[in-house]
């Protein structure tokens, strides 16, 4: 359920898409990147830049901008500006619907309800779409995330292509466009390990990015956020030495997957 309407409330909201943490010195993290797969390396830099709270920000636009309905599958319902959706079916397509998931005050198509100066509330209850084939097209999600003005909040549990994560990020927004984490941000990749999150940054394309991402376990691994080029691509290096570029969180199948059970 992309749309330009969409994809512009996911504009406004751009200080998703820019993130900083600042980690405490001496990471007892114990992540490797060294010979990381290309899904792998994507997973820690989506978890990592804030991306997965985008994505759920999406996610609750989508159903927001939902009708109401109590037969359709998923059931869909708003009170206010509190919209709850519940799994335990199967949609016309085939997709298996499971858990559930509860959106309050979020920006949506209409503009009903929404108050910009109350904080935006995103809570994932073991939601699901095909849990069962999680190393193809299927997505769990679970946790929370929390968006005011001045900050973002992510709990973030997801499995999504075959691989899990979880984000426990804090993020201060700064005036200039970029972001702060608190101390003791970090996140976990599947088979890879965990990491503090450190660094300022800026997403964007075209010399729009700024900063860099820095990763810390036994390996260090650093997005240079600054460095993006024309496509959107981020080079990174691993210890010191030039790695590779990260280019495919721009189209994640997170969202894909999640808002293709909408009808």
């Amino acid at each position: 359920m992309k749309s330009s309407k969409l994809a512009s409330i996911l504009a406004s909201a751009s200080f998703l898409f820019v993130a900083a943490c600042g980690g405490d010195g001496g990471s007892a993290r114990d992540a490797k990147f060294v010979g990381a797969d290309a899904g792998h390396m994507s997973r820690a830099f989506t978890a990592a830049a804030g991306l997965d709270a985008a994505e759920a920000l999406f996610i609750g636009v989508a159903f927001v901008g939902a009708p109401a309905s109590t037969t359709a599958c998923p059931q869909i319902a708003h009170d206010g500006n509190r919209t709850t959706v519940k799994g335990g079916c199967t949609t016309a397509k085939g997709d298996k619907i499971e858990g559930s998931a509860t959106f309050e005050n979020v920006p949506n198509l209409t503009g009903g309800g929404y108050d910009a100066t109350k904080p935006t509330k995103l809570e994932f209850d073991s939601y699901s779409v095909n849990a069962d084939k999680t190393k193809a097209d299927g997505v769990i999600i679970d946790g929370s995330v929390t968006i005011t003005k001045t900050s973002l909040v992510t709990e973030l549990g997801v499995t999504t292509a075959g691989i899990e994560s979880h984000s426990a990020i804090e993020l201060d927004q700064n005036g200039d466009g970029t972001m702060t984490a608190k101390g003791g941000s970090s996140v976990e990749i599947d088979k890879l390990g965990s990491a503090d999150v450190s660094g300022t940054w800026k997403l964007g394309k075209n010399g729009g990015g700024s900063g860099k991402i820095t990763l810390t376990g036994k390996d260090t691994l650093v997005f240079d956020i600054g460095a993006v080029d024309a496509s959107g691509c981020y080079p990174y290096s691993i210890n010191g030495t030039a790695s590779g570029k990260e280019c495919s969180a721009a189209s994640s199948s997170l969202t894909s997957s999640l808002t293709s059970s909408l009808r």
